[in-house]
C-alpha cells in the first residue's frame, strides 16, 4: 500500500508542490509568509520523521553509527 501511494500520488504531486512553493517564495509577498512557513515546516518535519524511522530500523538490524558522519 505504501509503494502504491508513493508511486501513484506522491511522486506526481512532488513537482507541482515544489513549483508552487517556489513561486510563493519568489513572489515575496508578506501575506504569504504563513503559507510558506507551514509548507516548509511540514516538508522538513516529514523528512525528520523519515530519517528517524530509517535510523531506528538500522539500529534494530544491528547497524552501527559511523563516527565519520557525525564529526
Amino acid at each position: 500500500m505504501e509503494v502504491i501511494m508513493t508511486v501513484m500520488i506522491l511522486l506526481p504531486m512532488k513537482k507541482a508542490v515544489l513549483r508552487g512553493l517556489q513561486e510563493l517564495i519568489q513572489a515575496n509577498r508578506k501575506g504569504s509568509w504563513f503559507t510558506m512557513y507551514l509548507c516548509m515546516f511540514i516538508l522538513l518535519h516529514s523528512c525528520a520523521l523519515l530519517t528517524a524511522a530509517d535510523n531506528k530500523k538500522a539500529r534494530k538490524q544491528g547497524l552501527e553509527v559511523r563516527e565519520q558522519l557525525l564529526a
